[in-house]
């Protein structure tokens, strides 16, 4: 059977799409490791996480190895959260608080970025920022909408 050439090329077009898809979607699944805190199984946790938006700081959230422990991740390079870690050592009754939206956030400057720990939530929940963002209290705005009894 013969089949003219502009058949041939409808038939194979799918094909080359389908194939362009799937690598596609298998670079972008690559799955972040992150280090749950340890109690990020907690049922706090799990209802935070939950309730995380889709989008922080212009960044859409990726898939992390740890996502049912209390972890989640935007962008690249990653901005992480983790909830259910242990108190910061640096945390004083007279460090300087972040207050946003009912959560009170301490800040902590690092080498490659910045870090805010919530410290009076039911577990403690830190989101590290790389130093490729610029810090927008916005991003703490559309965290503290997702912590349970904010």
């Amino acid at each position: 059977m013969i089949i003219p050439r502009t058949l041939k090329s409808f038939a194979v077009a799918p094909a080359i799409a389908g194939f362009a898809s799937l690598v596609f979607l298998a670079g972008c699944s690559q799955q972040l490791n992150v280090e749950p805190g340890l109690t990020g199984s907690s049922a706090y946790c799990t209802t935070l996480t939950q309730s995380l938006p889709v989008e922080i700081a212009g960044e859409l959230i990726r898939s992390t190895t740890r996502s049912d422990q209390g972890v989640a991740a935007w962008g690249d390079p990653a901005i992480v959260l983790r909830c259910g870690v242990i108190k910061p050592a640096s945390l004083q009754s007279t460090s300087q608080l972040i207050s946003v939206n009912g959560v009170d956030w301490l800040p902590e400057k690092l080498t490659q970025g910045q870090r805010f720990t919530s410290v009076n939530s039911t577990e403690f929940v830190e989101i590290n920022i790389p130093s490729d963002y610029e810090f927008s209290s916005g991003l703490l705005v559309d965290l503290a909408n997702a912590f349970p009894n904010s």
